[in-house]
């Protein structure tokens, strides 16, 4: 061959090679690339919220688009199609799944939030992973983020103030008055958070507990008065222990501060105690002291009656063991107008 028909033949096979190079270039490195996902939370990575407060996190899921038909430019991440799959989240100390399935919308973004099934996340740092779940069938990978993302919930204090309320009108059943202070009731505009009360008494002279009780603290006033319900004996010392337990979905966001027992003493009775504290009586039995009264009084006159003819007898037989006869009144001349006789 000459040298100029050389050069031609090796043009000819230089052009299809350098095309079929081209081609490659363009294409994905491999097959498995096309099926690689990439999950992530946002940038920031940190969210601060109060407890009780709605709070939501996007989580993205993308993959690699193919050459043929994914309309991005090959190689590069693409957002996943809304039936690509599900996201899972977990959250660290916590076993298993914490939300479950959450779907993609479109954009392939899967959104976070605090589920409904599960207690709310309470006071401190919580960390989460997400990891993304592919539909069967769809040849998807799978893929987690490459750093937890960190929640940090800040909780509410409150404090517990027992007080025991004397009422003239029951002095032997005393009222009860628990009130709850705090953040959460400045907060929440001095609403007091759902709970029980755990009332218990104690009788110090006999070391016996005489009473438990417990009492439904709704989510209104941050004050509740009650009654004793025990009727305390003359002359006790109680020791009298109140404990707040919040709703369980608050519990891990509020910090109970408990109140120390106090102690409450009941006055020793004595015979003028009931004018130094006056009993408030019922109408029914204001009328039968009335009648007590009335009947006393009558028993008085009637023995002083009794008392008088008594004594008028015992004279009458005393003058008549002695002989005497009755004395008769002396009368006076200047009434009569006569002299006496015997002159």
């Amino acid at each position: 061959m000459r040298p100029r028909d050389l050069r031609a033949g090796l043009a000819l096979a230089i052009v299809p090679a350098a095309i079929a190079a081209g081609l490659l270039g363009a294409a994905p490195a491999s097959a498995s690339d096309q099926l690689s996902t990439v999950t992530a939370f946002p940038a920031a990575g940190t969210l601060a919220v109060d407890f009780g407060d709605d709070w939501s996190i996007p989580i993205t899921v993308k993959n690699r688009a193919s050459y043929d038909g994914d309309g991005g430019i090959p190689g590069t991440l693409q957002p996943m199609a809304t039936n690509a799959g599900t996201v899972d989240v977990m959250l660290e100390g916590s076993p298993g799944v914490w939300a479950s399935d959450l779907p993609l919308q479109p954009g392939g973004v899967a959104f976070l939030a605090q589920p409904s099934a599960k207690a709310a996340l309470g006071s401190g740092t919580h960390r989460l992973t997400a990891v993304f779940d592919p539909a069967a069938g769809s040849g998807y990978d799978t893929s987690k983020t490459a750093t937890p993302f960190t929640i940090t919930v800040t909780g509410y204090d409150l404090g517990v103030t027992t007080k025991v309320v004397d009422d003239p009108s029951a002095v032997s059943e005393p009222t009860l008055r628990m009130s709850l202070s705090g953040n959460w009731i400045a907060a929440h505009d001095g609403h007091a958070p759902a709970g029980t009360w755990a009332v218990t008494v104690t009788d110090l002279k006999s070391s016996e507990t005489v009473l438990r009780r417990g009492f439904v603290q709704g989510s209104t006033n941050a004050e509740l008065t009650v009654p004793f319900g025990y009727r305390t004996d003359p002359g006790h010392r109680y020791r009298i222990e109140t404990v707040f337990a919040p709703a369980a979905w608050l519990a891990p966001g509020v910090t109970v501060a408990q109140a120390d027992p106090i102690g409450y003493a009941t006055i020793a009775p004595s015979p003028l105690s009931f004018l130094v504290n006056p009993v408030a009586v019922p109408l029914w039995g204001a009328v039968g002291i009335g009648v007590a009264v009335l009947l006393l009084v009558a028993a008085a006159v009637v023995l002083l009656a009794l008392g008088s003819r008594t004594r008028r007898r015992i004279e009458q037989l005393r003058a008549g063991k002695t002989g005497q006869e009755p004395v008769p009144p002396a009368v006076d001349p200047a009434v009569t107008g006569s002299a006496p006789t015997g002159y």
